[in-house]
């Protein structure tokens, strides 16, 4: 059986670690990191890419809209840009 002085070392051990833990978790949630995702705008496109696939005239497969969305974007940064095969 472990001695009184064994188990409060590791105890004190453990919270030790847990207060380390807690105040070193805030600097990997940077919110004002310049490299996030626009979620407002990829949930535009989500919703947009929904529509189509619902209500367009012609049945369009996944591939075939996707690849279609990608040359929009690539077309309007200039023409030096293309889809990589």
């Amino acid at each position: 059986m472990r001695s009184k002085f064994e188990k409060f070392s590791l105890v004190l051990g453990g919270a030790l670690i847990g207060i380390l833990f807690t105040f070193n978790l805030p600097v990997f949630a940077d919110k004002n990191n310049p490299n996030n995702l626009p979620i407002d705008k990829l949930r535009t496109f989500a919703e947009v890419f929904g529509k189509i696939k619902s209500d367009y005239v012609d049945q369009i497969g996944d591939p075939k809209l996707l690849d279609e969305a990608l040359k929009g974007m690539l077309s309007g940064l200039g023409p030096t840009f293309r889809l990589p095969r």
